[in-house]
C-alpha cells in the first residue's frame, strides 16, 4: 500500500484527489486478487457467480477499502490539509 501511495505522489495531484484515487485503486487491487483466487479455485470445484461476489467483495471491502482508510488516517499529509 505504501508503494501505491508513493506512486500516486509522483503525479501532480492534490492530497484529496490522491487519497480518493488511492482508495479506489487499492479496493480494485484486492478485488482482483479475489477474482484470481476464485478463478483458480473454480477450476477444481464448481463455483457459481455467488462465490465470485464473495471472493471479490470481502477482500475488496475489508482488505482494500477499510485497510486503505486506516492507512490514510496515519498519513501526515492529510492532517496538514485541515
Amino acid at each position: 500500500m505504501k508503494r501505491l501511495w508513493e506512486v500516486l505522489g509522483d503525479h501532480s495531484l492534490s492530497v484529496k484527489k490522491r487519497s480518493i484515487l488511492f482508495l479506489i485503486l487499492n479496493t480494485l487491487k484486492f478485488a482482483l486478487i479475489g477474482l484470481l483466487v476464485w478463478a483458480a479455485a473454480s477450476r477444481y470445484w464448481k463455483m457459481g457467480i455467488d462465490w465470485l461476489i464473495c471472493f471479490m467483495g470481502y477482500p475488496g471491502f475489508f482488505a482494500g477499502y477499510l485497510r486503505g482508510v486506516f492507512f490514510l488516517w496515519n498519513r501526515p499529509e492529510l492532517s496538514k490539509e485541515k
